[in-house]
């Protein structure tokens, strides 16, 4: 039997393509892109994940950048992304039956800046990769959700987007879903539930 299903945040609770969105509304230029993406994918940008640093905003004047790119590091998630409310709307529908968590690699900035989603309020516990200076795969990561929930992974779905992160908890034991399509989620979500319900 589901007794809980775990959320990840971006790609999955919160849509929205950030990088292209950023490339339109600000007008990089394919050199900014790049180097927008390489400060993105970069071990300074995994430490802010990690809680060393509040945000990229702390580390900026370490990155040489122009004037675009900042603007594009220093700008708001909720501006350039949007809440799924397809998955927030099921997120509040398994709450009837189950508890629904969070997990999620994020910085305290990338919280704090997408603090006016509703799933929020509606999750009943949550582990962020800021706060515990870990994220995912690592297996401890999901092992901290484990034991402070006192979850039995074989009695809980886990939803993310990355290919990496399905394969960990697929290995310890959850029923792990990749998160490609809104309705396709929804529905194997769904199927799932009723069939071990």
């Amino acid at each position: 039997m589901v007794r809980n299903v775990v959320f990840d945040i971006m790609g999955v609770l919160v849509t929205g393509n950030y990088r292209q969105a950023i490339v339109e509304k600000l007008h990089l230029t394919p050199g900014e892109f790049i180097s927008l993406i390489r400060i993105m994918t970069s071990d300074l940008w995994h430490r802010c994940d990690l809680g060393e640093f509040y945000g990229i905003n702390e580390v900026i004047d370490r990155l040489e950048t122009t004037p675009c790119v900042r603007e594009a590091l220093l700008g708001s998630y909720a501006v350039f992304n949007r809440e799924n409310k397809q998955m927030s709307s099921l997120m509040k529908e398994l709450k009837r039956d189950c508890k629904v968590y969070l997990l999620s690699n994020l910085s305290h900035k990338m919280k704090d800046d997408m603090s006016c989603y509703s799933f929020f309020d509606n999750c009943d516990g949550h582990i962020f990769s800021y706060e515990e200076k870990l994220g995912k795969p690592d297996p401890e990561i999901f092992n901290r959700l484990i034991h402070r929930y006192g979850l039995k992974p074989e009695e809980t779905v886990f939803i993310d987007d990355n290919p990496a992160n399905i394969r960990t908890a697929g290995k310890m034991g959850f029923i792990a879903i990749r998160h490609l399509w809104t309705p396709f989620t929804i529905e194997r979500v769904r199927r799932i539930i009723r069939k071990t319900g």
